[in-house]
């Protein structure tokens, strides 16, 4: 563990050389590199992910001085912002709740949601924050415990670009409350529209009756960064774009569904594109199981 702090510190000495914020997130425990953590200004949404080596790059700001570092299944860490930095997290303990023994039939299954393809899509321009779609418990559906798998579209201007995929509960202020899905998965997608079918057969979650949100988070990655050119009506030439791929499709309704989470908190995504009178809402389906 002493070779690989002494490589990280070499590779932090290079990094100070430039005007960005530059380090490494480590496992507390491990020492090992910690991919696709989130990386954030405090009070702000200026923020990246690690990379596969746990390693991170964030534009100087003089008027941020601290950063926030969080990863599904570690707690969160906020320091004070240096050129260079080796950041260690602490993975979560959980306590172990009263095991209830439930039977899995698995003969019947109950599509929640809508999965169509119309030219709409919700992605990232740079910042920190997810995507999601929220699940309300019927008493009539309780028969069907069990989440199966979730479908969803995507769409990337790159190839092999990665998102997130969570799956918690939130509380009555709209605070993120508990991961049910407790495992990191990382969804590697191709280039152009692709059908996204994810098995969550083996890790048998059950649906809360609470509800629960499903989310997609934005890794602010260099392997997802796409560069474009774009004009603005009323102003002469074109501009510099950036986006962060892939998108999630999604379709139009009369009333929205997608919830926008950031500094761990969802508030409804209700805003209406100039000239229509629908909502962006999320193309998702959920299947669950008795």
């Amino acid at each position: 563990m002493k070779e690989q702090r002494l490589l990280f510190l070499l590779l932090l000495t290079t990094f100070s050389l430039s005007a960005q914020v530059k380090g490494v997130v480590l496992d507390s425990i491990s020492g090992k590199p910690i991919a696709y953590a989130a990386v954030i200004y405090e009070n702000s949404r200026i923020g990246v992910n690690t990379d596969e080596n746990g390693v991170f790059e964030l534009p100087k700001k003089d008027s941020l001085q601290y950063i926030q570092i969080s990863n599904l299944g570690y707690n969160s860490k906020t320091v004070l912002k240096s050129n260079s930095l080796i950041i260690n997290i602490s993975p979560k303990v959980y306590e172990l709740n009263e095991v209830v023994v439930i039977g899995k039939l698995n003969t019947q299954e109950l599509t929640l949601g809508v999965l169509k393809k119309e030219r709409t899509s919700y992605g990232n321009g740079g910042t920190s924050h997810m995507w999601g779609m929220f699940f309300n418990f019927e008493n009539e559906n309780k028969a069907f415990q069990f989440i199966k798998e979730i479908k969803f579209t995507t769409r990337s201007r790159v190839k092999n670009s990665k998102i997130k995929l969570r799956i918690f509960t939130i509380n009555s202020s709209k605070e993120i409350e508990t991961d049910i899905l407790e495992d990191e998965i990382i969804i590697t997608c191709k280039k152009g529209k692709q059908l996204q079918i994810i098995d969550l057969t083996s890790y048998n979650l059950i649906f809360p009756k609470e509800g629960l949100m499903i989310a997609f988070e934005s890794l602010v990655i260099e392997e997802n960064k796409f560069e474009y050119k774009y004009t603005t009506e009323g102003k002469k030439g074109r501009f510099n774009g950036v986006t962060y791929e892939p998108h999630i499709v999604g379709y139009f309704d009369t009333e929205p569904n997608v919830y926008l989470i950031k500094d761990n908190k969802a508030s409804l995504f209700n805003f209406q594109p100039k000239g229509y009178k629908t909502y962006h809402n999320m193309s998702l389906l959920l299947t669950l199981t008795n």
